[in-house]
């Protein structure tokens, strides 16, 4: 497992998915589908898609993990919290900003660090701050336009120079 993160922090991504699939059998074969370490070798291969673009899977595998996790552990947990913030940036990266898939999960975390560290905690206000960025997100990319005049191209490559001026 080391060797695998060792291979992400050096950016060779398809190394490391390849290192973690080999990981994943021995894993399941001696500790078992629901153990922690299992669970957390399945984490980082979803981690691992995403970087490499194959979001479907990663949300599939993401979800395989909290849902065992869950049904395993019992009660809410930390690394539960963790999976739910893996999940809820893949997510919000595919833009996939809806209220019945994201919100949900953003209150679950909202409530296991408010129960575990109490409503004033610095972790509880930076979580709560930062619910409602995702959602956010996406009505600020509807709202935002650039200016008229730009003489430099956008993220798209297209340009917004104009001959006339505001």
């Amino acid at each position: 497992m080391t060797s695998a993160i060792f291979e992400q922090a050096a950016g060779r991504t398809a190394d490391t998915e390849a290192m973690l699939r080999s990981l994943l059998k021995p894993h399941v074969r001696f500790f078992g589908p629901d153990h922690p370490n299992t669970l957390n070798v399945q984490r980082y291969l979803a981690g691992a898609l995403r970087r490499l673009g194959r979001d479907t899977e990663a949300e599939d595998l993401y979800r395989a993990t909290l849902d065992t996790w869950e049904r395993v552990a019992g009660a809410p947990s930390e690394y539960g919290v963790d999976l739910r913030r893996d999940l809820i940036s893949l997510l919000c990266q595919q833009n996939r900003h809806d209220e019945d898939e994201v919100v949900p999960l953003q209150q679950q975390v909202l409530t296991f660090v408010g129960r575990d560290f109490g409503p004033r905690h610095t972790k509880t206000a930076i979580e709560r701050a930062g619910w409602p960025t995702c959602s956010a997100r996406r009505a600020v990319r509807k709202r935002r336009s650039p200016p008229t005049g730009w003489p430099w191209p956008t993220r798209n490559g297209s340009s917004h120079a104009t001959t006339s001026g505001p």
